[in-house]
């Protein structure tokens, strides 16, 4: 009869404890699903790989500069010959935006896919 009741006390330990354990992780849930995310992670997203991929290299401009676009960790970074590099966020249609806002990159594609030109603008405006 000794064992029933260890039994039943260990059992009655365990709910206690389960519903706990239930009741901390209903709340973590709860507060997980209001927190914002404030990130560049978008940077790292599939369309940006594959928007960094078609366009990457390095590409003479009409003012004789050239541009470069590489990858430096998990960022894009582009970088005018004789000028500070700058990371920039792959955005749609092979447009690229610095993040500090003083760029904004356009690469245009041809029928086969390759890079026909790339458009420059200093500035970004409302990109």
């Amino acid at each position: 009869m000794k064992k029933i009741y260890v039994i039943a006390a260990i059992a009655a330990a365990t709910l206690g404890a389960s519903s706990t354990f239930a009741a901390a992780t209903s709340a973590a849930a709860n507060i997980l699903d209001t927190q914002e995310i404030r990130d560049t992670s978008l940077s790292c997203s599939y369309a940006a790989r594959k928007a960094f991929k078609a366009a990457r290299g390095t590409y003479a401009l009409d003012d004789g500069t050239m541009l470069s676009l590489y990858s430096s960790g998990n960022k894009i970074v582009a970088e005018v010959s004789g000028k500070e590099p700058f990371e920039v966020l792959a955005m749609k249609n092979g447009k690229f935006v610095a993040v500090n806002g003083s760029a904004k990159l356009k690469f245009v594609q041809d029928a086969s896919g390759r890079i026909a030109h790339v458009v420059l603008t200093k500035g970004c405006g409302n990109c």
